[in-house]
């Protein structure tokens, strides 16, 4: 199992079969992985396009790319004290031609505000500066959303362009 460790959180990469009980069995996975149950909370929205990704992006691209998994799965964010699931994190799958690939990250509202976006997005963009294949992280956030902004931020992300309402950011690994 592939695992980033921060002093209050663990990323876990999902393995396919991970992935398929995220989706359809919650409480297995929480129980295969050792956690307390808790169920993070996610607007109906998130929820639903959350799913989807997981359906039709993670899920075929793990099965396809086994060798390079960690750069298509979905990690688990756990709060280490808690022994919690509070969130997640991934990326947009392997660098592309001009060795980029996204990040996108969430942590349930009652872990907002004390840094664990930060810490969890932090701890993945140093793990991945090691890979060779990777220039840049890029990431986008909706015009206004100064948690998600500030996040970037402090982990040296830089925005280079808003159109259409969201804010496209860059950092250099």
């Amino acid at each position: 199992m592939l695992e980033i460790t921060t002093s209050r959180l663990r990323l876990i990469a999902l393995s396919l079969e991970q992935l398929n009980l995220l989706i359809n069995n919650m409480d297995q996975l929480q129980e295969q992985l050792g956690l307390t149950p808790f169920d993070v909370q996610l607007t109906p929205e998130f929820d639903a396009e959350y799913i989807e990704s997981i359906q039709e992006f993670c899920l075929p691209q793990v099965e396809a790319y086994p060798e390079d998994y960690a750069w298509f799965t979905h990690w688990i964010v756990v709060h280490q004290t808690d022994n919690r699931r509070i969130g997640g994190i991934g990326l947009g799958g392997l660098p592309d031609e001009q060795g980029e690939s996204m990040i996108g990250y969430y942590i349930d509202p009652r872990y907002a505000g004390r840094g664990l976006a930060t810490e969890a997005a932090g701890a993945l963009c140093n793990w991945l500066g090691r890979d060779v294949r990777l220039d840049a992280l890029i990431a986008t956030v909706p015009v206004g959303h100064i948690a998600s902004e500030r996040v970037l931020q402090k982990i040296g992300f830089e925005q280079i362009s808003v159109d259409e309402g969201l804010g496209l950011w860059r950092k250099e690994v």
